[in-house]
């Protein structure tokens, strides 16, 4: 029997349909249709999301879906419930290279419409400072939001109080390359805090905006970032990715990481590693095959 496995993201109402308290009495098999779901195919992985349009169907009344619940009777073990604790715990290493891609691939890729959010890793050098938009922001210090200067006072429109002593935070737009491609990550305070070991208002100046010397420091470095894709890049397109989180370069892990995928990303049809662990295409499997 061929046995694949593949990931699907239920959003909203449709996560609510597998509470484990609704199957703890089953013993299963589960038999599970999902429909009008988008597809994604990402290094050999394919995985699937959920749209407005989808429906779950868990056990249907048919012909068909008996047959499958009785062929997995005999070696269905019911549902597996993984602890929340347990999904959220992921090792610094593995963290590192959470859905990894190029900056090509980052910025190419035909994202779900569906998509609220998604973290990936991408590695890349530090070229520019950009300093359009400045490199710091005055901070309300209970909301931490931007303060309107309004008739010389700062004025936080979250609370709308005043705010006598507002806080100076870092909000550095980086240029960002690698082989592929250019693009711009925003990193926020206490990333941009750890980096620089240093806080924003010692660099600041209320007669400049030029970017300081240890902010330019950066340029040159390289760094794996983690990245936290919101609605602005998801639905629009945009750049200004967020940077959630900054790792120093480990070629020893990252190496490790390459074998592992090389290792793991077997080709579905032959069970070889030939197809996916080169490249993945259609054309290497057919060119393969003949």
């Amino acid at each position: 029997m061929i046995s694949v496995t593949s990931k699907i993201t239920l959003w909203g109402d449709l996560g609510k349909m597998f509470e484990p308290k609704l199957y703890e009495k089953d013993n299963g098999p589960m038999i599970v249709i999902v429909t009008s779901t988008t597809i994604k195919n990402f290094r050999g992985e394919v995985s699937y999301s959920t749209t407005t349009a989808s429906k779950i169907y868990i056990n249907l009344k048919t012909d068909y879906v008996a047959s499958l619940v009785e062929k997995f009777s005999t070696i269905s073990n019911g549902v597996e419930v993984v602890e929340r604790s347990i999904v959220n715990k992921i090792s610094p290493e593995e963290e590192m290279f959470l859905n990894m891609m190029s900056i090509e691939e980052l910025l190419k890729t035909d994202w779900s419409p569906q998509l609220k959010e998604y973290f990936l890793t991408v590695r890349g050098k530090i070229t520019e400072i950009d300093n359009t938009f400045g490199w710091n922001y005055i901070s309300c210090q209970k909301y931490f939001r931007k303060l309107g200067l309004e008739d010389g006072v700062y004025k936080c429109s979250t609370c709308n109080n005043k705010c006598d002593y507002p806080l100076v935070k870092y909000k550095l737009h980086i240029k960002v390359e690698d082989k592929t491609a250019e693009t711009t990550l925003v990193i926020f305070n206490d990333i941009a805090e750890n980096l620089l070991d240093t806080a924003a208002n010692k660099l600041f100046k209320q007669k400049t905006n030029d970017v300081p010397t240890e902010i330019q420091s950066l340029c040159g470095r390289e760094f794996v970032y983690k990245l936290k894709l919101n609605t602005y890049n998801l639905k629009y397109g945009h750049e200004n990715f967020t940077v959630s989180k900054v790792f120093n370069l480990n070629e020893k892990l990252e190496e490790q990481d390459e074998l592992k995928k090389i290792k793991d990303n077997k080709c579905l049809w032959c069970d070889e590693s030939f197809c996916l662990s080169v490249v993945n295409s259609k054309e290497a499997y057919l060119e393969r095959k003949v």
